[in-house]
């Protein structure tokens, strides 16, 4: 049997999650979103994960697209990067107009420094 690759592994690379920040208590997360129509990454999401000492965390998702908020297939891929951790946690969701603009930074530095972090 033949198997047709039908991209590069670099390619794939964009489907992961990836991790792109930690400190002792708190994560931030490249998290893409896909299209399960055409199996494309249609654009990426940010994931600040904070965690407290009661082990209860709080996700905040930075989204362009508000229609992330809604996708239950979306939403539990990134609830599992702490579901072996802790089934105590809330989400936050954030529509922001550019996940890689200064806007977004603020924001995230902002929630760092309300959780002391």
């Amino acid at each position: 049997m033949d198997i047709k690759i039908l991209c590069d592994f670099e390619d794939l690379t964009g489907l992961f999650p990836r991790r792109i920040e930690v400190g002792v208590n708190f994560e931030l997360w490249l998290y893409p979103h896909i299209n399960l129509s055409n199996g494309e990454n249609d654009f990426d999401d940010l994931v600040l994960i904070i965690k407290n000492t009661e082990m209860n965390y709080k996700l905040y998702i930075f989204s362009e697209n508000e229609s992330n908020f809604e996708d239950q297939k979306h939403l539990e891929k990134i609830i599992n990067l702490i579901h072996d951790v802790s089934e105590n946690f809330e989400c936050i969701f954030k529509k922001v107009e550019d996940i890689y603009s200064k806007e977004v930074d603020v924001l995230i530095e902002e929630i760092k420094e309300e959780h002391n972090v």
